[in-house]
């Protein structure tokens, strides 16, 4: 799958949230740089498939056809 982090366009910024985030968790209070990529392309990836998945399951309940008039 294509890396969505690119797409976000946060950034550093986000990146230095992760960071917090991923000590705050137990992990290095400065993780190397490619750890907290690859948890922004998980994360990036997660939110945006269950943003999707979330839209498709909306549609498929307020898909009103004629027959239910």
């Amino acid at each position: 799958m294509e890396s969505f982090a690119s797409f976000s366009g946060a950034g550093e910024a986000f990146q230095k949230e992760l960071q917090h985030m991923m000590y705050g968790f137990g992990d290095e209070p400065n993780p190397l740089p490619e750890t907290v990529a690859l948890v922004e392309d998980i994360v990036v990836e997660y939110v945006t498939n269950l943003v999707q998945d979330e839209t498709i399951r909306n549609r498929e309940i307020h898909f009103v056809t004629g027959e239910s008039y």
